[in-house]
């Protein structure tokens, strides 16, 4: 899930689900991520890793550029045999 901060930039939650051990026993706890900051992330009750709840990323919110147009199929066995390989994708 996605949430607009501005229009650069997304919140993405993590899932309370524990990225080192698979674990659903999930609690949540203020802990210190340095220079005296503290933020609230997920603890997991099986191994003890800390992940935060969520991130905040730079999402740029620019239009792609159009698909470029496929090539024609070939419409003989020469014409497949003599052309480049395409990209897979």
């Amino acid at each position: 899930m996605a949430i607009t901060a501005t229009p650069r930039f997304r919140v993405i939650y993590h899932a309370p689900i524990c990225p080192e051990c698979g674990s659903p026993a999930i609690t949540t706890e203020e802990v210190e991520t340095g220079d005296g900051i503290t933020e609230t992330a997920y603890l997991c009750t099986s191994c003890g890793e800390a992940w935060p709840l969520a991130c905040v990323t730079d999402w740029d919110t620019r239009t792609p550029p159009p698909a470029q147009p496929r090539p024609a199929p070939p419409t003989t066995w020469k014409e497949a045999s003599d052309a480049p390989p395409q990209p897979q994708r």
